[in-house]
């Protein structure tokens, strides 16, 4: 538990302070990821010396929790940086936190949109096993809702064309709807009905965040190719 949260810890720390908000350590992505790799070669040692009996296990949930959520969130703190050519040919960074706004603003287009279509529409179950209420009419709602919403985005926020915000939507919609599935799946393996205590009622803290954790790996890759 102790060198999971440290290790996660560490890990969101140094994609924050290599971002050029801080521009404190000057770090690649490729760099970042490969520290994760380290971080999993020494939990192994340390489980190495250990007498748990169940060492894999305790090694797989610590890096997993460190993959699906520090470095997501790690990203999250890049994303809005986007990469530009100056007058004089030299890269410069420009803040565009509308990005954070609407990834957040299609996450909740698609989950409104799913959920009163679904409601009232809803005949075919999407991932019945994991997720009984989920339909595919709901995910379709939500999809279309979303990309309407896109026109939205362009004309309040700009910086990229509309096949592009499209794409966004599209790619924002689908992680974003298997994350919260992937969500699911992990709390009926571990047999628990929420992911946490903090906001009882609303399935656990996680749940509040799995479909943007899930996306943003997605995102970046989808905006680094975009922007350059």
């Amino acid at each position: 538990m102790i060198a999971g949260v440290s290790g996660g810890i560490l890990v969101y720390s140094l994609f924050a302070l290599s971002s050029d908000e801080f521009n404190i350590i000057n770090i690649p992505t490729a760099i970042l990821t490969a520290i994760t790799c380290v971080l999993f070669m020494i939990f192994m040692l340390i489980e190495l010396f250990s007498e748990n009996e169940q060492p894999i296990s305790r090694v797989a949930y610590t890096i997993t929790g460190i993959l699906y959520v520090s470095v997501p969130f790690g990203l999250l703190t890049l994303i809005p940086w986007e990469i530009t050519n100056s007058n004089n040919d030299l890269s410069v960074s420009v803040y565009q936190f509308e990005i954070i706004y609407a990834i957040l603003f299609l996450i909740w287009a698609n989950d409104v949109g799913a959920y009163f279509i679904g409601k009232f529409f809803g005949k075919h179950k999407l991932f019945e096993r994991i997720s009984p209420k989920k339909t595919w009419e709901g995910s379709i709602g939500g999809l279309v809702l979303s990309i309407l919403f896109t026109f939205f985005l362009y004309e309040v926020f700009g910086i990229y064309s509309i096949p592009e915000w499209i794409g966004l939507c599209i790619i924002v919609v689908i992680t974003g709807s298997l994350g919260d599935l992937v969500e699911s799946m992990i709390k009926r393996t571990l047999q628990v009905k929420d992911s946490g205590t903090i906001l009882p009622g609303h399935g656990g803290l996680l749940d509040r965040f799995d479909a943007l954790i899930f996306a943003i790996p997605f995102v970046f890759v989808y905006l680094t190719i975009i922007n350059n």
